[in-house]
């Protein structure tokens, strides 16, 4: 049952919510429920609600009796507005012979009610919004409640305790936010989402499950106003949250997304205009064979610049820029083939600042900084990575990290002392070739190019990696879920 599917506007009162799982499971008011309303949620004014106990008892019951499983899961997004009544179930069945999921006795300890146990409980507060996950395992006899605060992104509480089971045989209508028959036993509170499955999920499952509530329950990021030195992701539109940490990135000096080329596949990239505001654009200079825009091998509706189809390519910045001390690098990038001997993915001048490019006839990038070998990681041909490079030239450190975007693991992490980038440059950017040797170009194709005029730390660097992975990835609506 998801609040989402409701079409009424909101204040409508909530005569039946249908099931969108397919199975027809409807829900309804019944003669002896008082009827909820639809609403906006108050942690989300974009999220609709059931209104449940706005002025006394309500409730809404299954369209028919069905099947009470010996083994049940219960996931759902909630937030109490105030106290009803004594019990306060969110979903029940006939009282203290099955199951209810409902609160302790005159507490705010939401308990997995099985025949009469009152355990596991996990205390909430009113006003803010959590996604509970209650289960009962009838065959290793064990019941749970979990509880996860959607603002504040933290388990409040997890209880798991042996329990007799649920009695097999029953058949009973199910109801929301009210006891089946006892009227006084009633819940004040909103509903955005209740879902529950016949059988026992694993811990996993149900993880998996609460991030992806927690998510659907948050506002989109692109309402978020981020700090000072920072901005929206890219993607903040289809991103829930309402902080920096998951909305903001540090802004970046220079932004290059190939999303942002208009021209068709196939079509010449002349020029690769820097999305951070900055205006640090690139364009091809007369030395450089023009890369192509394209589509990226592992996901075919992100378009990809793509350098040495034929030979050397690459894109210089329009003018020469100040070489910072410290500095950041992070892309997507997937190499179609092997270069020229170095295969750089950005070069200033050779060997004096920096550039971040393969080891001499190798596949293992290197944040290369005057004459350094190290750090470096090494790839594969053919998949999509997001790298990050960088130069601390306080702590005189350079890193390499790289990440497996198709398997979701870092492939490595290397960090090593460096003498640092001398100060007092200034150079033009080359991407995926050296600034002057022609020989020296990579044959890759690149989605986004980002660069920091200064040292970011691990957390940041990690929140970019996990959301430049994310952006390079395809939607999972293209994807084939396996059976159940």
């Amino acid at each position: 049952l998801d609040a989402r599917s409701i079409t009424s506007s909101s204040g409508s009162d909530v005569s039946e919510w249908k099931d969108s799982s397919g199975r027809s499971n409807n829900f309804a008011v019944a003669s002896d429920c008082g009827t909820p309303k639809l609403g906006m949620a108050s942690w989300n004014s974009a999220l609709p609600v059931v209104r449940f106990g706005i002025s006394g008892q309500t409730c809404l019951k299954s369209e028919v009796a069905h099947s009470v499983p010996t083994s049940a899961t219960f996931v759902g997004v909630v937030s109490w507005r105030g106290d009803g009544g004594n019990w306060e179930p969110i979903a029940a069945v006939s009282h203290d012979r099955y199951w209810t999921v409902r609160m302790v006795y005159n507490t705010r300890e939401l308990n997995m009610h099985v025949r009469n146990e009152q355990v596991p409980r996990v205390g909430v507060e009113l006003s803010k919004p959590y996604v509970f996950a209650a289960r009962v395992d009838g065959t290793g006899k064990k019941s749970y409640m979990w509880i996860y605060d959607i603002e504040e992104g933290v388990w409040t509480g997890k209880q798991v305790y042996n329990t007799e089971g649920i009695p097999s045989g029953g058949k009973e209508v199910i109801t929301l936010a009210r006891a089946s028959a006892k009227t006084w036993e009633w819940a004040q509170m909103d509903m955005a989402i209740f879902s529950m499955w016949d059988k026992f999920l694993d811990d996993s499952a149900v993880t998996h499950l609460v991030v992806q509530y927690a998510a659907t329950a948050q506002q989109a990021c692109s309402s978020h106003q981020c700090a000072s030195g920072f901005q929206l992701l890219p993607d903040a539109g289809s991103i829930r949250g309402s902080d920096d940490a998951t909305c903001c990135e540090p802004a970046p000096w220079l932004f290059l997304d190939a999303r942002s080329i208009t021209s068709s596949s196939g079509s010449d990239v002349s020029e690769w205009k820097d999305s951070s505001g900055r205006s640090n654009n690139f364009a091809v200079a007369s030395d450089c064979g023009t890369p192509k825009l394209g589509m990226a091998s592992w996901n075919s509706a992100l378009p990809v610049v793509r350098f040495g189809i034929s030979g050397q390519t690459c894109l210089k910045s329009e003018v020469a820029h100040s070489v910072p001390t410290s500095a950041t690098f992070v892309g997507v990038v997937s190499w179609r083939g092997d270069g020229g001997n170095w295969e750089p993915i950005a070069a200033v001048s050779h060997d004096r600042y920096w550039t971040v490019r393969m080891v001499y006839n190798t596949r293992e990038l290197n944040m290369h900084v005057r004459n350094e070998q190290v750090p470096r990681v090494g790839v594969e041909l053919s998949k999509p990575y997001v790298f990050a490079a960088r130069v601390d030239g306080t702590g005189k450190k350079s890193y390499m990290w790289i990440y497996d975007i198709e398997e979701g693991v870092w492939t490595g992490k290397q960090v090593y002392n460096t003498e640092g980038i001398p100060s007092g440059g200034k150079e033009v950017i080359t991407l995926a070739r050296a600034s002057a040797k022609t020989w020296e170009w990579a044959q890759m194709d690149m989605a986004i190019f980002s660069m920091w005029d200064k040292f970011l730390d691990d957390s940041a660097v990690t929140h970019l990696v996990v959301q430049y992975a994310a952006t390079a990835q395809q939607a999972c609506s293209s994807h084939q879920c396996a059976s159940g």
